[in-house]
């Protein structure tokens, strides 16, 4: 992933994925760092917090900020065969929610959201989202995301 505070990518340590490699059968491995280097438009996607995987469902929900861009969302999305929800959130002094797990946790049969929190989705009308997103967390998740 792509990190964009420059002191935190040295967080990235080849010696780590080397170790995993000796354990586990890798097939694919994608970079997006170059994305980070772009002088003009450098762009971000951080792995932890940045997305929440459900992965029983092949769903990503992603807060948009500076550390989570949305093109490169799209661009994971279609490496990794999944679908995504994206919006924009912010706390309660209007300050912008940098990483999804700072507001929403999902476990094999819960979720914990914050949706007053959501202020501009990728679906065009929000109080319609919010439902479908509370009925889902209600039936527990016995269908698959909005």
């Amino acid at each position: 992933m792509c990190i964009r505070d420059r002191n935190r990518r040295i967080e990235r340590r080849e010696e780590i994925i080397e170790k995993i490699t000796e354990q586990f059968t890798i097939t694919n491995r994608y970079s997006f760092e170059f994305y980070e280097n772009d002088a003009e438009e450098p762009l971000f996607l951080e792995g932890t917090g940045s997305m929440i995987f459900d992965r029983a469902h092949g769903f990503v929900y992603a807060c948009i900020s500076q550390r989570t861009d949305a093109t490169l969302i799209d661009k994971f999305n279609v490496l990794m065969g999944t679908q995504s929800c994206v919006f924009k959130a912010v706390d309660r002094n209007g300050l912008e929610i940098y990483h999804t797990n700072v507001m929403m946790a999902l476990g094999e049969d819960f979720v914990v959201i914050c949706l007053e929190s959501i202020k501009a989705v990728s679906y065009t009308h929000l109080d319609v989202y919010k439902r479908q997103v509370l009925w889902w967390v209600v039936k527990g998740r016995a269908a698959a995301p909005p």
